[in-house]
């Protein structure tokens, strides 16, 4: 078997990512004794194992689990508050038919459960790794699982990745027939086979990527000059008794990320701080005090004799109920338990350890659902939830903005590169939304016959018009909320972003309709019997007012549908209005489609 230098690397470069991290003389921080510890209290399972040295049971009591659960329901980022922001209001038409393709393209990944998992494993863990993943022309975003990833402890963007990847000999032939191998897979089978004396079992591959000097290349020679050039590979190894098969390499492309990191609380560039380990220390004490407790509670549970007689043996097990014993002058033989009267110490000391954690780890009982205590009032309550929720709202915002560089890095130049060409979108709408569509897709269809009939000298009056437009649309109707559009090649070429909404519905929704009350009985008050119109709405100067104030309470409503209340609906002006010519439906008269 040849030796390539990514194989004979990896075993150092292993070995050299699971030793501790030293960022501060004296300061040493180990990121996989960390994920490991993790791992174990997140399970209820003792590090040192979970029996004691006379063999019993210890008992761990989870004080980590429900606050990280609180962290991700705080800091939660919903799918629905994901939308793509046009350059111009334009394209709103366009804007949100893109916005139809990137929630096609979510449902069908799965990206929901994708956020998810992101927000729940950056507070358990210190942090999340995501990975971009194109196969057979398909998008996905994986969040990697931080015990079966080796990193460099002191960067983990910098520094080289690697993946450990459990595989049956079936999964692993349909991978190696894309691959264009080094090492024959069918030495990796033999091997495998051997080392397991054919007992079914995984093939561990690793899938190593990081920037790597051009002597790494399997390809390439092994020179100075390469020595002095990088580029960024990624290799997939198997793993079979101590011997390591390169099957496949490949070259990513120059300035794309294919990872993607965030800390909860940032330490160096590593593994940061998360809510499991801000409460290492507190969930340790509590245990050792609830094995205290325990230990104290056998103790006094347990019921022992005395006394001068002998040969009675075990009071418990060696007796039945009510049996007499017949002691001999001067014998005596009485019951006794030992008791402590330290169980309210025990008691005291986990609810301080159990509030210590509270504070550190900002899981008030605001945040946990607990009620406040009878008569508290209103203001004081809303101000104890801000508080208690603004490190969160923090979290929040800072995962949002990195969620925004995934989704404009990754997912909208793949959404494009489909949506670009000519294609067909099934989808559901609003009701807004149906009345756009539908208005296009009748004059789409009428256009035609009026100009026929105009071409055959017919009258075509107004009636006539309008009632093709309403036969068009009742047509449309038996659809329900679905349509199905022909997209033209190059209509969905705007400018424009992902954004995930991380001020609008994620903020306090009490506090948002507390606002939206108070606004509306504002704009209801200001009702002029004699006009018919809303002051508030119509007044220039107080409809600037008034918009001011719903954007400052952080109503989700925009400027435009809030500049334009007056008369009819609302409207917006002739030059927001969006041009759906360019739009075409699947069929003649109507398109046909099952709900």
């Amino acid at each position: 078997m040849k030796e390539y230098k990514i194989t004979t690397y990896l075993p150092d470069l292993i070995d050299a990512y699971n030793e501790p991290v030293q960022r501060i003389d004296g300061l040493v921080r180990r990121p996989k004794e960390i994920i490991r510890k993790v791992e174990f209290y997140s399970v209820d399972q003792f590090l040192s194992g979970n029996k004691d040295e006379l063999g019993r049971v210890k008992p761990f009591i989870n004080h980590g689990n429900s606050r990280v659960r609180v962290a991700k329901t705080a800091t939660d980022i919903d799918l629905k508050e994901i939308n793509f922001e046009a350059d111009s209001l334009t394209y709103a038409v366009q804007a949100m038919l893109i916005n139809k393709e990137f929630f096609k393209w979510a449902k069908d990944n799965n990206f929901s459960n994708t956020l998810n998992e992101m927000g729940i494993t950056r507070p358990k863990y210190g942090g999340v790794l995501v990975k971009k993943c194109e196969d057979d022309g398909k998008l996905e975003i994986e969040v990697v699982d931080w015990a079966n990833v080796e990193f460099d402890p002191a960067c983990i963007k910098d520094g080289a990745i690697i993946e450990h990847h459990y595989m049956d000999a079936s999964e692993l032939m349909k991978k190696a027939e894309l691959w264009t191998g080094f090492d024959d897979i069918k030495d990796v089978f033999k091997a495998h086979a051997k080392a397991t004396k054919n007992k079914p079992s995984k093939i561990e591959i690793l899938e190593v990527t990081g920037e790597f000097s051009y002597s790494f290349d399997p390809e390439l020679d092994e020179s100075e000059a390469n020595d002095a050039k990088f580029k960024d590979m990624c290799f997939y190894i198997a793993k079979v008794n101590k011997k390591n098969y390169l099957l496949y390499k490949e070259d990513l492309p120059e300035g794309e990320d294919k990872y993607k990191y965030l800390a909860w609380e940032k330490v160096g560039e590593g593994l940061g701080r998360g809510v499991w380990e801000e409460g290492f220390e507190s969930q340790m004490r509590i245990n050792d005090q609830y094995i205290q407790m325990k230990n104290a509670l056998d103790l006094s549970g347990k019921v022992f004799t005395k006394g001068t007689a002998k040969n009675l043996g075990n009071a418990i097990t060696d007796v039945d109920n009510g049996h007499h014993f017949d002691l001999k002058a001067n014998e005596t033989l009485e019951a006794f338990q030992l008791s402590t009267a330290a169980l309210p110490q025990f008691e005291n000391l986990i609810n301080q350890f159990s509030n210590e954690y509270n504070r550190i780890s900002s899981t008030y009982d605001a945040n946990t659902g607990e009620q406040p205590p009878s008569g508290t009032p209103l203001g004081q309550t809303q101000i104890l939830n801000q508080v208690a929720n603004s490190p969160f709202q923090y979290q929040q915002e800072v995962w949002g903005l990195w969620l925004n560089d995934i989704l404009n890095d990754w997912v909208m130049p793949y959404l494009k590169k489909n949506i670009l060409k000519d294609h067909d979108l099934v989808a559901d709408f609003s009701e807004d939304e149906l009345n756009e569509i539908d208005e296009a897709i009748s004059n789409e269809h009428i256009n035609p016959q009026i100009a026929q009939m105009m071409f055959d000298r017919k009258e075509v009056t107004p009636e006539i018009q309008q009632g093709m437009v309403d036969e068009t649309k009742k047509g449309l109707s038996k659809f329900g909320t679905k349509r199905e559009i022909k997209i033209p090649k190059k209509f969905l070429d705007v400018g424009g972003k992902l954004t995930a909404n991380i001020t609008g519905e994620m903020k306090n929704k009490q506090a948002i309709l507390q606002s939206m009350d108070s606004i509306m009985g504002k704009v209801v008050q200001s009702f002029d019997p004699n006009t018919g119109k809303y002051g508030v709405l119509e007044n220039p100067t107080l409809n600037k007012l008034f918009k001011t104030m719903v954007e400052m309470a952080g109503i989700p409503f925009s400027s435009v549908q809030l500049g334009n209340t007056a008369g009819k609906g609302g409207t917006a002006p002739t030059s927001m209005t969006p041009d759906l010519t360019a739009m075409q439906t699947q069929g003649q008269p109507a398109p046909v489609m099952a709900q």
